[in-house]
């Protein structure tokens, strides 16, 4: 009888200290946690070429530059132009303003060829991690006091024996 009686103290004894443990490891670790949140955005470029063809300037301010004669003893008067070309150009949601500018004796523009980048935001994800931080304990919280039970071998009586009680350890 007195070996079970023992036995449950022992018993008992072991949960009490699973117990304390498990309260201490969950206050500790809930004081060192850090939420880190990375968002992860991928986006991918569009080009629309917008060919312009025939146009027509706004502005054109001419200026007499020079005379030239012919063989035949007749004067021609070679007029300089300077001449601006604009346009605006709407694709979608985005606009593009075109300016050229152009300056000599008769000076025109074929053919434009313009290159718009659009930009499109095609998938956003807002990931959550949770770190937890360990930080590191004073020297005087590496003490700890509890209860304990442990089988050995006696100094004393020279044989096997079981302590029960409390003992003060130190974590490294």
């Amino acid at each position: 009888m007195k070996k079970i009686s023992l036995f449950i103290l022992l018993l008992l004894l072991y949960f009490l200290i699973l117990f304390l443990n498990y309260k201490a490891f969950n206050a500790s670790t809930s004081e060192g946690v850090d939420t880190v949140y990375t968002t992860v955005t991928d986006t991918v470029f569009h080009k629309d070429t917008v060919r312009l063809i025939n146009l027509v300037p706004k502005y054109v301010v001419q200026t007499k530059r020079d005379t030239v004669y012919t063989k035949d003893g007749n004067e021609v008067h070679l007029l300089e132009e300077n001449k601006l070309y604009q346009d605006t150009i709407i694709s979608d949601k985005d606009t593009a303003e075109l300016q050229i500018f152009t300056s000599g004796i008769n000076t025109k523009i074929n053919a434009v060829n313009l290159n718009l980048k659009k930009s499109e935001v095609i998938k956003t994800n807002t990931i959550e991690v949770t770190k937890f931080i360990k930080e590191p304990k004073k020297f005087k919280d590496r003490f700890h006091f509890s209860p304990q039970v442990g089988v050995g071998y006696g100094l004393v009586n020279k044989k096997p024996d079981l302590y029960v009680g409390f003992g003060v350890s130190f974590e490294i």
